[in-house]
Order: C-alpha cells, then structure tokens, then sequence
C-alpha cells in the first residue's frame, strides 16, 4: 500500500471513532467499514465471557450489525470521550491506543447505573481493504478495570486442582 492509503487508513479509523462512535454519525459506516468485517475480539468481549456467554473468535457482522450493536451499547451517553493517544499504520493494518471516558448512564457491563464517569484505556489492530474501509479488527481493553470503577466486586474463584 502506498504511504497515501496508511494515512487515508489513520484518517478514517479517528473517523470512526471521533465521528460515529462519539458523535453518533452512523451514516458514516458504510464509509469506514467493508460490508462485512471479521471481528478477531471486540472491546466488551471480556464482559461477555464473565457473565459465561460463548463469543466465537472471527466472528463476521455486517454494517447494520455494527449498527445495532452501537446503538444498544454507547447510545447517547451524557458523557462520551475519546483521545487517541498513539497510532501507527503500515500496510495496510493501523495500531492504535486511546482513552475513553464515558458516563457509565445504563445498564451496561452487568451493572446498574452509577452515573460514574469512567476512564479506560483501549487498543486496537485493524486491517484496511483498498478503500480504506475497516475489514478486520481486534479491539482490546482491560475488563477488571471497568468494572472496579463502576464498583463492582470482582472475584476470581479458585481453579479446581487437577
């Protein structure tokens, strides 16, 4: 890919994260993401294996998936940042860092609401096609965190001896 494309990429990934996920332009998607995007771990995916529920690895959604599953998740919080903190492109693959503050207003993580304004740190891998929409991607963020500032208890039972 040309030096073109990586910065075309780094543009259109703050894109997504600036425009639709903070500033709820979802008309944006099928700008910034393939018709159908394999997802290697999505950011919650850790909640949903603590609360026991089976995420398949490689999963593929499609742009009104990605849609809806914004739209159940981030919703319009009274409180919604993001500061990409570092991003580096290559190819046709960007890594990124950032800071996430949110209000935590919903019932999101297994939680009631606290109100509390949250503060997490996310990084991600995406891969780019030729027009610079998102085809693959791994986010990543740390679970036990979240769920420590919105005051939950966390425990970790004990492996069974073997």
């Amino acid at each position: 890919m040309s030096e073109e494309s990586v910065v075309r990429n780094k543009r259109n990934f703050r894109r997504l994260q600036e425009e639709v996920i903070v500033g709820g332009d979802v008309s944006l998607v099928p700008e910034l993401m393939a018709p159908h995007m394999r997802v290697l771990r999505g950011g919650d995916d850790s909640f949903l294996l603590l609360g026991g529920r089976q995420v398949p690895e490689g999963r593929v959604i499609t742009q009104e998936q990605f849609i809806q599953q914004y739209r159940a998740t981030v919703g319009e919080p009274k409180v919604h940042r993001r500061t990409i903190t570092a991003m580096h492109g290559e190819g046709d693959v960007v890594w990124a860092r950032w800071t996430i503050e949110e209000q935590h207003d919903s019932g999101r993580y297994g939680v009631p609401p606290t109100g509390k304004v949250l503060t997490v740190e996310e990084v991600a891998m995406v891969r780019f096609d030729d027009e610079g929409r998102m085809v693959e991607g791994w986010f990543m963020r740390d679970p036990v965190e979240v769920l420590t500032q919105i005051g939950a208890k966390v425990t970790v039972e004990p492996a069974a001896a073997e």
